[in-house]
């Protein structure tokens, strides 16, 4: 098998889970903290490939100068939008389990 080939087939076996779960969720009532479980879990797999296979290539070619800012951008993220959300007078976004104010 050519490596094209190779590529495609694979690409195909990877791109069926997308199939799947979109047939399963259409199926079966999957409920809202399921989702929020699976979301959770793949958000955390793609910080995780971002960190350990990209970061490394920004170390190579920038330094620390392009880490260090990748890292402040990264953990500045969440305070920025609660900050952004007062500033503007929006209330921060409702979760699956009710606000922070409902919560306490």
């Amino acid at each position: 098998m050519s490596g094209a080939l190779a590529a495609g087939f694979w690409g195909l076996v990877a791109g069926s889970a997308l199939v799947l779960g979109a047939t399963i969720t259409y199926v079966v009532a999957v409920p809202p903290r399921v989702v929020a479980t699976v979301m959770a879990f793949g958000s955390g797999v793609l910080i995780s490939a971002l960190s350990f296979d990209l970061m490394q290539e920004a170390f190579e070619g920038g330094g620390f100068d392009a880490t260090r800012s990748w890292l402040s951008r990264g953990g500045g993220g969440l305070p920025g939008d609660q900050r952004l959300h007062l500033a503007t007078g929006h209330p921060l976004p409702q979760t699956i389990w009710g606000s922070a104010a409902e919560r306490q």
